[in-house]
């Protein structure tokens, strides 16, 4: 994904509740909204997966608790390729790009140079911990505490290319 796949300044505005709008969509009109609005010239860093110390989400720490557990992991994304940041890359490319003599208003990608498919990661994850991955497809009997909080079941890459152009080196 580019960021020229995706323009701010051409999509349809449209307001509501935010339980009105799935994630993909209200990260879409919020980019809208700040193209459209904004005083000053913005930048709108569009981020992967971020992996890290203090990750609030947990996603990644899920997959490596139960691949250590022998737990199972529901999937039915594993040849899906994705891309992550760590979040002190994450920050440090925010606090590069914030600085007048690097900043471009517009969207900008920022993500670990690299992709990789989720099989591949959780075989890594299982090679970490000294175990191996107990991997299941998503079925209707699939209980909820195994689907893998990675929900993608195609490819969803960033490209980084506008970032590393400004001289940022991921």
């Amino acid at each position: 994904q580019r960021e020229g796949d995706f323009d701010p300044t051409t999509y349809a505005e449209r307001a509501g509740q935010r339980a009105e709008f799935a994630y993909g969509e209200g990260k879409r009109l919020a980019e809208t909204a700040l193209a459209r609005r904004a005083a000053v010239p913005v930048a709108m860093v569009r981020l992967p997966y971020v992996i890290g110390n203090d990750d609030y989400t947990v996603r990644f720490d899920f997959h490596v608790k139960r691949i250590a557990k022998g737990l199972p992991i529901a999937s039915n994304g594993l040849d899906a390729r994705t891309s992550f940041i760590h979040r002190d890359e994450a920050a440090d490319f925010l606090f590069w790009l914030g600085r007048a003599e690097h900043f471009a208003p517009g969207p900008v990608n920022a993500c670990a140079t690299g992709d990789v498919t989720l099989g591949a990661l959780f075989a890594l994850i299982g090679k970490v911990v000294g175990r191996e991955p107990r991997l299941l497809p998503i079925g209707a009997a699939t209980p909820a505490e195994a689907k893998t909080p990675y929900g993608q079941t195609r490819s969803g890459i960033l490209d980084n290319a506008r970032g590393a152009s400004l001289g940022f080196r991921f």
